[in-house]
């Protein structure tokens, strides 16, 4: 191409040389493997999501409103990508991509604080249109609502081409400054000793007002504000331990009740224990009844039996002594089977 490139074109017109000059045997950059995963034969993961936004989602900016099915599903495939793996996020306005962009800045701010790290984590946030940029920018510029720190104007800052600096300035965006040492932009601030000495005296302040105690040093309200967020952090694991317990009890329910709902099962239930209960006051009654007609039965009828006559007789009056007890007719008909075989009579 004739003519000087600068800018995003050299960028990427230096990336693409590389990506063509790379020496067979030598894997490609990680990131380039994920946009051509059948190519490079990269393994597609699957995840069970709601048990993984259960076990690691940490934190969220904004508590206004909770995360949607779909969000929540988008986080759950962000917390356990690997190195180099791409994630897309795609809806019209509205949908609710700034409010997944929130959650996945505050997990990640969360879980570097809860592993004590010593550098807290950044996201680069690009986009050929400079609109989207500022747009993140100022998604941040009032989350989290409460700080600790003086003047800080959002919890992002926007890198602007010297073109659009006057932009920044007239919105208000909190921006870098190519000479943060002569005093511009928010590093430019930082560098003012007297930001770090009123920065400190309000942490103090900021810490000792929520805790009740009073804190001397930076290092004791970051170990108070630590051990304040494990046991937060326990009491969450505690609580999606029960959800999971229940859970799994509320399916083995569901197995046991088969179609009936868990309450329609009790009353079933309930109806079928009166219903045995009825039936062995039945049984009661046909055993009283029969063992009665044989008390009574005269001995010399007990000892013709074998003749036929006798023998049917006798099945007669039990039969109807059963009947007479109120036993169920399968009961009745169980009992004829019984007496048919114990007399031998067809």
């Amino acid at each position: 191409m004739d003519g000087k490139l600068n800018g995003p074109s050299y960028a990427i017109l230096g990336l693409y040389d590389y990506l063509r000059q790379l020496k067979k045997g030598k894997p490609p950059p990680e990131l380039y493997q994920h946009l051509d995963p059948t190519h490079f034969n990269v393994e597609k993961k699957s995840y069970d999501i709601h048990m993984t936004l259960n076990t690691h989602h940490r934190a969220s900016m904004i508590g206004d409103f909770p995360l949607s099915a779909s969000q929540r599903k988008a986080l759950g495939y962000y917390i356990h990508m690997s190195e180099g793996e791409v994630l897309a996020v795609n809806g019209p306005p509205g949908t609710g991509k700034t409010t997944f962009l929130q959650s996945v800045i505050a997990h990640g701010w969360v879980v570097s604080a809860l592993n004590q790290d010593t550098r807290p984590p950044l996201t680069l946030a690009t986009s050929a249109n400079n609109q989207a940029v500022t747009n993140v920018i100022e998604a941040f510029k009032d989350a989290p609502k409460y700080r600790w720190l003086p003047d800080i104007g959002g919890f992002g800052i926007y890198f602007p081409s010297g073109q659009k600096k006057e932009y920044a300035t007239k919105k208000n965006i909190q921006m870098s400054s190519p000479n943060p040492k002569e005093g511009e932009g928010l590093f430019g601030q930082l560098f003012q000793w007297g930001f770090v000495t009123d920065g400190e005296q309000a942490i103090l302040r900021e810490c000792k007002n929520m805790y009740g105690s009073k804190v001397n040093t930076l290092g004791e309200a970051l170990n108070t504000v630590q051990q304040d967020m494990r046991l937060i952090n326990k009491s969450i694991l505690d609580v999606i331990t029960l959800i999971g317990s229940i859970a799994s009890q509320k399916k083995l329910i569901s197995e046991f009740c088969g179609q009936r709902e868990p309450d329609q099962y009790e009353s079933f239930l309930k109806d079928d224990v009166k219903r045995h209960k009825l039936e062995i006051i039945r049984l009661s009654n046909a055993n009283n009844a029969v063992v009665k007609y044989l008390k009574s039965e005269p001995h010399w009828v007990s000892s013709l039996r074998f003749f036929g006559f006798f023998e049917e007789r006798g099945r007669q009056e039990i039969l109807t002594a059963l009947t007479m007890s109120e036993v169920s007719d399968s009961l009745i008909n169980e009992c004829r089977e019984n007496l048919k075989r114990k007399f031998s009579i067809s």
